[in-house]
């Protein structure tokens, strides 16, 4: 039985994700640095969904634009940037600091997403060379 790359990306993305999100929250929690789960939830869905569309985006055009792949990325990485900027970004500084656990509930969910969307694109590129 062939899986479809999309949903075998989207299930293995889903998989990783809520393993480390169970891993980072239960740090958080025993250390006492969080009570409430909901903005690290927030970031951990707003990553999943933002590496899903860069994945599919590319996965449409890999055979029709082959030569543009890179810099879709690029631009994939960059709209995931500014959908921080925008985003989260505001909801971090409304205290007018943005202390290093709160940096971090975004940047390990986002740097978990860039890790298994990069690793299965150059599995996914690499397959169909």
């Amino acid at each position: 039985m062939i899986i479809n790359p999309l949903v075998k990306f989207h299930v293995y993305l889903l998989f990783i994700l809520c393993a480390v999100f169970g891993i980072h929250y239960y740090l958080l929690t025993y250390e006492l640095l969080i009570t409430s789960i909901s903005f690290l939830s927030k970031s951990y869905l707003i990553n999943f969904f933002l590496a899903s569309f860069v994945f599919s985006g590319i996965y449409i055009v890999r055979k029709t634009q082959t030569d543009l792949l890179g810099f879709y990325f690029l631009g994939g990485s960059f709209f995931k940037f500014l959908i921080f900027f925008i985003l989260i970004y505001p909801a971090l500084n409304s205290d007018n600091s943005l202390s290093r656990i709160e940096f971090l509930m975004f940047f390990i969910p986002y740097c978990t997403s860039l890790l298994v969307e990069t690793t299965q694109l150059i599995k996914l590129l690499n397959t169909e060379a």
